[in-house]
Order: structure tokens, then C-alpha cells, then sequence
């Protein structure tokens, strides 16, 4: 359904993304995840039809839409877009806005679906409602009723969950994406938050500085990073000083100042090599007494997570900070003197 091949993007004589090459199979749920600057909106606008890009080609449906010399219009490319304002017409009430891409349609097709969104969407009967009447979450549903109204092949979403509440939000990603495979609709999500990312994609793109880190499952960005900055999107994570100290067939031990480690070997390390090794905090675990495979630390601060803490701790003899993952049953306080033990259950070093 799309295909973007070694695209590029550059406002005057600034780069914005550089070789961005992905693919998204029909009925896909995609995102592009990235912080803010890393160039995912400016990728989505040129999919849509808003920016043109300056190298590399876009294809939908195996039409080439862009390149370095071609922009086909965006009304021609049958993508809609999700706006992060929604771009909703105060003006017209809710069935007037879902209609307003109908124009072609006869009146009784124009009607029957706007009826078939609004149920489709859980909010039936509200067609005479203005804007100023609904809240933010049937707004967006509203806003998601237009786009899908035209039956477009793909839909486009710019951050349009950022403003609502967090419960909410969770709600409504879930729902779009049920609510896209259930109509056969490829989507393509821009966030910066990980879990919606998570919760939607059935592949992400994580971006930085304009390039493209990892195009893979959320299974695999999470359990096999290709590199630290695609590592560091995904969780609490710290990365400590690791030297190999023996290699023995596929498995290598690792010397750390929490301890050893014992993971599978990669075909480029060799014994005495420097590595960061990624520590997650439940690969972590505290004790209150010394006992052996423990290293001393103090601990510096604490976050209440709901269902668990975050222990923020400084190891003995470091300029470390590492994050452990405890349940209520422990009560430690910042300040108090525990005892590390290092678990890895990840096992990912670079």
C-alpha cells in the first residue's frame, strides 16, 4: 500500500529526514516515533501531498506519488489526514463535518454514510449536535468519522490523541485501530509516546535526528534494539561500562561493576572489547543485606508508579545511576543502604 525508497526532505538548505525507506502492507497499522525535530510530521506531510520531497520516491498502491520532480496532488492520492487540531469546522454540525468530503455523493448516500460512521464510531444519533457539545473524545471520533467517510485506502494521523488525557487516549488508540482494521484501512501514526506507539503499530519507525533507526515489530525494537538510541526510546533504561572478558563458542562473559554477565556473543567482539550494556529495570533487584553476586548502593530518589516503584540508586565506588523495578512490599527510603544484585533477563549489549 506504501513504499518510501531512500526519501529525503529539505527545507531551503536544511535536511530534515535523510534516506527514509519503509514499507507498509494494506491494512497495516504503522507508526513513526521519534522526539520532536526528528522529522515524522515532516514524513507524514509528504505522504499526504503537503511538502515535496527533494530525493527518493513515494508509492501508494503501486502509483509512484512523489520524487525529486513529481508531487501528485493531495486529492488525487486517496489519503485522508487526522490533524493533531482535528480541523474541524465549528460551523457545521456533526453530520455536516463527517459529510463535508461527500460532495460527489447523492443526498441519500451522503446520509446512509454519515449514519454507517457516526455507528461506526459509537456515536449514533448526535447528528445535529454542534462542536461546542461534544468533548474532546467524541470530538476526535467525530474527526475520525470524516476522514474515513471518503473510504480512503490509507489514513494519516498526526499526534491527534496529544491533548486528551491519558486514560482517554489509551481508549481512543486502541479503538482507531480496531476501528481501521475493522474497514480495511492502512494507517500511519506519528507520536512521540512509546506505549501508543506500542499500542498501535503493528510496525514503528523510530526516528532520530532525521534518520531512520529501526523499522521493525514492537516485539523486536523492544527485546532486539539494533543500536542505544533505539534501545533508549523504550523504557527506564541505563546503560553501564562493560569489558569482555572471555569467549567461549556463541556466549561471552561480560565484567561490569555490578557483577558478571554471561550473553550470547556477537561476530565482532573480541576479549578485552568495551561495551555498554543495557539494564532495564527489572533485569535489577535489591536486598537489604550483603550476600554473594551483590554490589553496595545508596539510594537517591524514589517514584511512585502505582502498581510498583522506581528506585533511583547510585552503586558504591561509581559515578553510575541505575533504575531497579521494586513491588509495595519493599519499603526503602532515599538515602537508605541497599545491596544490588544483576540479573539480566534482556541481554543486550552494544
Amino acid at each position: 500500500m506504501l513504499n518510501l525508497h531512500q526519501v529525503a526532505i529539505r527545507y531551503g538548505n536544511t535536511d530534515i529526514v535523510t534516506d527514509i525507506s519503509f514499507a507498509l502492507q494494506p491494512g497495516g497499522s504503522g507508526c513513526l516515533l521519534g522526539a520532536s525535530g526528528s522529522g515524522k510530521t515532516s514524513i507524514l506531510r509528504a505522504i499526504a501531498g503537503f511538502v515535496n520531497i527533494a530525493s527518493g520516491t513515494i508509492t501508494v498502491r503501486g502509483h509512484e506519488v512523489a520524487n525529486a520532480q513529481l508531487s501528485v496532488v493531495p486529492e488525487k492520492r486517496k489519503v485522508a489526514m487526522m490533524f493533531q487540531d482535528l480541523a474541524l469546522f465549528p460551523h457545521l454540525n456533526v453530520a455536516e463535518n463527517i459529510a463535508f468530503g461527500l460532495g460527489k455523493w447523492s443526498t441519500q448516500a451522503r446520509q446512509q454514510r454519515v449514519d454507517d460512521m457516526l455507528a461506526l464510531v459509537a456515536l449514533p444519533d448526535i447528528h445535529q449536535r454542534g462542536l461546542h457539545e461534544l468533548s474532546g473524545g467524541q470530538q476526535q471520533r467525530v474527526a475520525l468519522a470524516r476522514a474515513l467517510a471518503p473510504k480512503p485506502d490509507m489514513l494519516l494521523l498526526d499526534e491527534p490523541f496529544s491533548s486528551l488525557d491519558t486514560e482517554l487516549r489509551q481508549q481512543l488508540v486502541m479503538q482507531v485501530r480496531q476501528i481501521c482494521k475493522q474497514e480495511n484501512v492502512t494507517a500511519l501514526l506519528v507520536t512521540h509516546d512509546q506505549q501508543e506507539a506500542f499500542a498501535f503499530g503493528d510496525r514503528i519507525a523510530v526516528l532520530h535526528d532525521g534518520r531512520l533507526q529501526q523499522w521493525d515489530t514492537p516485539w523486536h525494537l523492544y527485546h532486539q534494539p539494533i543500536n542505544q538510541v533505539v534501545a533508549g526510546f523504550f523504557g527506564k533504561n541505563s546503560f553501564i561500562p562493560a569489558t569482555v572478558t572471555n569467549i567461549e563458542m556463541d556466549r561471552a562473559t561480560l565484567a561490569t561493576a555490578l557483577g558478571e554477565v554471561n550473553i550470547e556473543t556477537r561476530p565482532d567482539w573480541r576479549n578485552g572489547q568495551s561495551l555498554a550494556l543495557l539494564v532495564r529495570p527489572d533485569d535489577l533487584t535489591m536486598v537489604p543485606n550483603n550476600v554473594p553476586q551483590t554490589v553496595a548502593a545508596k539510594i537517591a530518589s524514589v517514584a511512585f508508579m502505582g502498581a510498583y516503584n522506581h528506585y533511583y540508586l547510585h552503586p558504591h565506588a561509581t559515578n553510575l545511576e541505575v533504575i531497579v523495578q521494586a513491588t509495595h512490599e519493599h519499603h526503602y527510603q532515599p538515602d537508605d543502604d541497599v545491596y544490588l544484585r544483576l540479573q539480566p533477563k534482556h541481554n543486550i549489549a552494544f
